[in-house]
């Protein structure tokens, strides 16, 4: 089954955000890895690692924090967590 058009929607809305991010002293991952990883799980429809990185603690969450659309992110994680 593929992506839903709202999970893709969301994943897009999330890669926007990173496109204009800095790095965060606490997250392992580059925003550039972050967005990779989000397009490697769109083009495997990797349903699975999607949920993952939107769970509490991640490096995504960290930079959205850092970066002052953490709020967005809980608003778009609580979104995915429920089309998944």
């Amino acid at each position: 089954m593929s992506i839903d058009t709202k999970l893709l929607k969301l994943l897009h809305k999330t890669i926007d955000y990173l496109k204009d991010s800095n790095e965060s002293i606490f997250a392992d991952k580059t925003p550039e890895e972050l967005i990779a990883e989000i397009n490697d799980c769109i083009n495997k429809n990797d349903k699975q690692n999607i949920g993952m990185l939107f769970m509490p603690t991640t490096p995504l969450q960290d930079t959205a924090i850092d970066n002052g659309w953490g709020n967005e992110y809980c608003k778009i994680a609580t979104e995915i967590e429920r089309l998944l």
